[in-house]
């Protein structure tokens, strides 16, 4: 049986944490084919394995590159897959896992000991991206495995799709190498070996793709970045669109979908408002101020190409979940969101021109655009200016962040052109993660409000006796970011929630589609 137009065709990213318990992906199949589904899983690599494949490359720096040497660097790696075998694989299915893994970890070793030429994650030279490819690669091609392994043992038709590249053709077409032609080169590369399978496949039979791309002019984790599963999956979807009409794409996780703020964060986790459905375009406003349900870069494809995603938590297939739309939308409350983004630098560059000239602010904020710096600028005086500079989550990340963009990006500041004079900056202050917390009142209603929210957030911070530091508003009007000591965190969150969320019983308002 080929495969039916009349059914749905849903890609499904499904991330690291996820799949580690991946009898919680049989779960979602389960589901899933129940809706008569034809399912495309988008798998990273299990929890923790990616960061032990970043680990051995860093290890391997400077070794022999002996078998010795290659075995003990990936040790962890193999640890890893090894506890996933003994929790989720029986008998036969077991053995076929172990199999697996040596099989391509002896095809890994062998690149690796044929090569000899690879360095620390932090500084690739030339020749060595292929080679480093195909290490970071390694962790999702044996999610992509052991999950189609897996699935066999419990019952289920699936099968990988693997040896995705990104298309030569349109990579060497001249021109620069931008964000725009990978993404293109990368949705070519998966149209070439997705098509007929897509065509042809069986409605029965479950399709897993990794998120890993090969062929990237510097390797996928420098080209696109540390959460490139996440854009392969948005460029699956769009590939799929084009070939069998609307695609239902949804990222799983084990979060509720987008609350308004962390129930966690609150005395009372009951009292977290949720939101069924919000713009896209509110969705990145929560990815830049910290939050990490969705990832921004994958965000960013689905709103440039008109797509729709859905946050839904893999252990309740069956709820609502979010859906992140191309429609602009409000509700009755004062706006959705109070994002918390701890993960925050500041720079402050002191310049006793700066009193009486023009120009420094355009210089200094363009030289942090070309180091690619997102930032928001705080209350200054006249000699200097100060900015928060938003960090990854994750911590090898924000290392990784430090020394790709903000330490080139102090150097270019020492000294400044501004009008055709150069002037040596008097003094740069670098905090990391400093004692202070950024907190976003994100919303599309807030371009209705803007004054009354401030207000009424300023009496209620200062009544607890919470200090605010400093407040920005984006010029689209979506977000108000204010900068609080980290002390006060909990409480400022509690007190926010309370002042615009949590209404008079019975009087909770509907959301509305503005």
């Amino acid at each position: 049986m080929t495969n039916n137009p009349h059914k749905p065709t849903s890609v499904n990213k499904i991330g690291g944490k996820n799949m580690t318990g991946i009898c919680e992906v049989k779960k979602l199949v389960e589901t899933l084919r129940d809706r008569n589904e034809n399912v495309i899983l988008v798998v990273s690599a299990f929890d923790g394995v990616t960061n032990a494949l970043l680990g051995a490359l860093n290890g391997l720096d400077g070794t022999d590159f002996d078998k010795t040497s290659i075995d003990q660097a990936f040790s962890k790696t193999k640890k890893l897959h090894d506890c996933i075998i003994e929790l989720h694989f029986t008998d036969m299915f077991s053995n076929r896992a172990k199999t697996t893994y040596q099989r391509k970890f002896n095809k890994l070793k062998q690149a690796l000991l044929t090569h000899r030429n690879i360095t620390n994650i932090l500084s690739p030279i030339e020749g060595s991206f292929s080679i480093r490819d195909q290490v970071i690669g390694f962790g999702e091609a044996m999610g992509q495995e052991f999950l189609k392994i897996y699935l066999e043992q419990e019952g289920f038709e699936a099968e990988t799709v693997t040896d995705i590249n990104a298309d030569s053709d349109v990579l060497n077409g001249g021109g620069a190498i931008s964000n725009n032609k990978l993404h293109d080169a990368t949705r070519k590369g998966i149209c070439k070996v997705l098509e007929a399978q897509v065509r042809n496949a069986r409605n029965d039979v479950i399709k897993i793709l990794g998120g890993h791309v090969g062929n990237m002019p510097r390797g996928i984790a420098i080209d696109v970045g540390r959460s490139y599963t996440d854009t392969t999956a948005i460029n699956v979807a769009l590939v799929l669109r084009e070939m069998v009409g609307e695609v239902i794409t949804r990222v799983w996780k084990d979060v509720d979908g987008v609350m308004s703020t962390n129930p966690k964060d609150l005395k009372d986790p009951g009292k977290a408002i949720h939101h069924s459905k919000v713009d896209i375009w509110e969705g990145l406003e929560m990815a830049s101020a910290g939050s990490i349900l969705m990832q921004i870069d994958a965000l960013a494809l689905a709103a440039e190409h008109g797509l729709n995603v859905s946050l839904r938590n893999i252990k309740k297939p069956n709820a609502p979940g979010t859906d992140f739309l191309n429609v602009r939308l409000g509700s009755s409350y004062s706006f959705k969101v109070i994002a918390v983004n701890p993960n925050v630098d500041s720079i402050s560059i002191t310049l006793p021109e700066m009193a009486n000239r023009k120009g420094f602010g355009a210089a200094i904020t363009g030289i942090l655009a070309h180091y690619g710096l997102s930032y928001d600028i705080n209350p200054t005086g006249g000699t200097s200016m100060s900015f928060s500079i938003t960090l990854p989550p994750d911590e090898a990340e924000q290392k990784i962040f430090r020394n790709r963009h903000i330490k080139p990006a102090l150097r270019a500041l020492k000294k400044l052109t501004v009008g055709g004079e150069s002037f040596r900056t008097h003094e740069i202050t670098w905090i990391r993660n400093n004692d202070r917390t950024a907190i976003s009142l994100i919303g599309n209603e807030i371009s209705s409000h803007t004054t009354e929210i401030i207000g009424r957030m300023a009496i209620a911070l200062s009544q607890k006796g919470i200090l605010i530091r400093s407040i920005v508003q984006d010029e689209k009007a979506r977000r108000i970011t204010l900068l609080i000591d980290t002390n006060k965190r909990e409480e400022a969150i509690r007190s926010l929630h309370t002042e615009f969320f949590e209404e008079p019983e019975g009087q909770e308002p509907e959301e509305l589609v503005a």
